[in-house]
């Protein structure tokens, strides 16, 4: 999603209490900031992931700020 210091690995890692780092501003009014970051990494193509994959697209298809996280992923990795 991000490329911030708020990511472990490949995954983004939301701003709760034990996390000093705050979201940058526009992930705060993402659609995904209270899903689970695995969602949006699937682990296969049968069944199961291709359920995750059709959840996390209805997660993104109504976010305020699709434009701005898919230009963040495709410019950070």
């Amino acid at each position: 999603m991000c490329g911030d210091p708020n990511r472990t690995g490949n995954h983004p890692v939301p701003h709760s209490p034990g996390n000093s780092n705050p979201l940058p501003h526009w992930r705060q009014a993402a659609a995904c900031v209270s899903e689970d970051p695995e969602l949006f990494f699937p682990i296969s193509n049968e069944r199961p992931g291709i359920t995750q994959t059709r959840r996390a697209k209805a997660v993104c298809a109504h976010c305020p700020v699709i434009a701005t996280c898919a230009e963040t992923a495709m410019t950070t990795g």
